[in-house]
């Protein structure tokens, strides 16, 4: 975003996360941009262990998303690049709910705060059309061919669909990928590349569907998006309305479909009371359901293959890691051993 922003200006930006080369990051640090988009594990660590990398320049700290950073665990993190900072900058912190962690934050990083708020009600868009679609419990084994039944027939580009855990994004986009459906996975099991990758082909419309985990939920802004499917229904109106807000923005119109169980019905009443959302009933036909019931089951064997030569890919890559790892330690050992050896010969 900020690349592009800054596409007709001088001003220059590198990203610094895990899961990239730091050789390349160090070098980008090196080369004094104006801008570093970073985690604070990773850039701790460049300044910890790369030489030439230092804050002595910086000019402006932004907390962005600092209520997640400490849901995350990185709170240990955050109050060490603080004290890393010269005393003598800016510091903006962002958040969407102010707690007592993000008060002790505040204490420790900034000095006489002017506090402002954009809209602090829970608000969703007006021009979100939201509407839930409820499975009952003689239809819950099918759940994942209603889905597939709503993505052929009515929603079919730029969507978003919410599942619950990493185990069921990874299956739902097999099954798409079998029914000719293209399809991306956003969740925790992926690399840090392969994450940006996901991304970059939902961005630029090369596959129809993101199947995410709540990892995509906040902090995410893609133009374009016109369905948000929650799979999986939300626990709080919170993570409801950080998912429905993928879809609807800057006035643009969405929609925003809820798979509702029999379970969770008076919980999903409680959140729409909560966002003031006034949800429409939709109903998915009986024959394309069952249709992609059936199609589900012939896909199962397939399925149970793919997620089989992955499993056995991911423990030979695994091996291979260790292998390289023995390795590499053998040749130190041996290459510090001759170092030694010639040190001593030397004298």
């Amino acid at each position: 975003m900020i690349e592009k922003l800054a596409q007709f200006t001088d001003i220059r930006c590198c990203l610094i996360v895990g899961g990239l080369s730091t050789k390349v990051q160090e070098v980008a640090l090196r080369s004094m941009p104006d801008i570093v988009v970073a985690t604070p594990g990773r850039i701790i660590d460049h300044l910890r262990n790369s030489l030439s990398v230092g804050l002595e320049d910086l000019a402006v700290v932004i907390l962005d998303e600092a209520d997640r950073l400490l849901e995350l665990g990185f709170s240990a993190e955050i109050q060490e690049l603080i004290r890393m900072c010269p005393k003598r900058r800016q510091t903006m912190l962002f958040s969407a709910t102010m707690t007592e962690e993000i008060d002790e934050l505040i204490k420790l990083s900034l000095n006489k705060p002017v506090r402002l708020e954009a809209d602090p009600s829970l608000k969703r868009p007006a021009t979100l059309t939201e509407e839930v679609v409820r499975i009952r419990r003689a239809r819950e084994s099918n759940q994942e061919a209603v889905l597939l039944a709503l993505c052929l027939k009515t929603f079919k580009r730029s969507v978003i669909i919410f599942s619950g855990t990493k185990q069921s994004a990874h299956r739902l986009k097999i099954i798409f990928g079998l029914s000719g459906m293209k399809a991306a996975e956003l969740h925790g099991n992926l690399t840090q590349a392969q994450r940006l990758e996901a991304l970059e082909l939902f961005r630029k419309q090369e596959v129809d569907f993101l199947i995410a985990t709540d990892v995509a939920a906040r902090g995410i802004d893609i133009v374009g998006v016109q369905t948000v499917i929650n799979f999986a229904c939300p626990r709080d109106v919170k993570t409801y309305l950080h998912r429905v807000g993928r879809t609807a923005r800057a006035g643009r119109e969405g929609y925003a479909v809820t798979f509702v169980t029999d379970d969770d019905r008076s919980l999903l009443k409680a959140i729409a009371k909560k966002a003031g959302s006034q949800l429409k009933s939709r109903i998915v036909a009986e024959k394309p359901v069952a249709e992609c019931a059936q199609l589900i089951e012939q896909l199962e064997d397939q399925i149970s293959i793919i997620i089989r030569e992955e499993k056995v890919e991911r423990e030979a890559r695994k091996a291979e890691m260790e292998i390289a790892k023995v390795i590499y330690f053998k040749v130190q050992f041996y290459v510090n051993k001759l170092i030694f050896f010639c040190e001593f010969q030397l004298l």
